[in-house]
């Protein structure tokens, strides 16, 4: 079953194309890590996938009706806005909108808040959270949405450490019962030890695309990010260390 296809997407923004001919599929069970600078293109890439940013060439959610498409995919968007003081229950509860009255509303919403680890927060204003825990929040929203496909762009930034990897291992989890998740990262480590396939973004092309050792390559993160690496696939998992910069790249 493919959730999401693309085929030769671009994206022309104020006259230069910033996503250039992109393709792929994500399939159930994956969680893909988009990675690379500022400025790749990711976040284009994501919302022109979605159908939220006008594009040439092809993808499968874009062209689905909007209430098939958010029954498909939730999307958790780099603006981390809560305009009014409603509780954490009742935000969370936005995201069972396009299901509508649906019986198991209540279970996907207790399930959301506890894999968050909001259960102490659900009845405070959202609106009175620190900007991690609103981050959290808006993560189990989408989370609630029970889509087979979560897209979600930047959503561990600004969290702390624990909660960074927390929310990483909710997303594996989302992964491993059989959704997909695809979203975008800054923190390479933890794209290495969570992530099951990385995509590496420059320029608007993909630049390499496989499991994190095949990615996280010297060569390509020297090329990408203009810094020195190591990689190791250790028995406690995959570790990832930026060294230093290097000289800089050709414009």
């Amino acid at each position: 079953m493919m959730l999401l296809s693309l085929r030769d997407l671009s994206v022309t923004r104020r006259s230069r194309k910033v996503v250039q001919g992109i393709s792929l599929d994500i399939t159930p069970g994956e969680f893909i890590g988009l990675i690379g600078p500022n400025g790749a293109g990711k976040t284009s890439l994501l919302r022109a996938a979605l159908g939220l940013l006008a594009h040439e060439g092809h993808s499968s959610l874009a062209m689905l009706p909007p209430g098939r498409r958010a029954r498909m995919a939730a999307f958790l968007p780099q603006g981390r806005q809560i305009a009014w003081p409603v509780t954490v229950e009742r935000l969370v509860a936005l995201g069972r909108i396009p299901h509508g009255a649906a019986p198991g509303d209540a279970a996907a919403i207790d399930r959301a808040i506890t894999a968050l680890g909001l259960d102490e927060m659900r009845h405070r204003p959202a609106t009175q959270l620190s900007g991690g825990e609103q981050a959290r929040a808006l993560i189990a929203r989408a989370m609630a949405q029970e889509t087979p496909l979560l897209v979600a762009d930047e959503p561990i930034a600004g969290l702390d450490p624990a909660a960074q990897i927390a929310a990483m291992r909710v997303f594996a989890a989302r992964a491993a019962a059989g959704g997909a998740v695809i979203a975008s990262l800054h923190d390479l480590g933890l794209a290495a030890r969570h992530c099951s396939r990385l995509i590496l973004l420059d320029r608007g092309r993909i630049v390499a695309e496989g499991p994190p050792a095949e990615v996280l390559t010297p060569d390509h993160i020297g090329r990408v990010f203009g810094i020195s690496a190591h990689f190791a696939d250790t028995a406690q998992g995959p570790v990832f260390q930026p060294l230093d910069l290097l000289p800089a790249r050709a414009p």
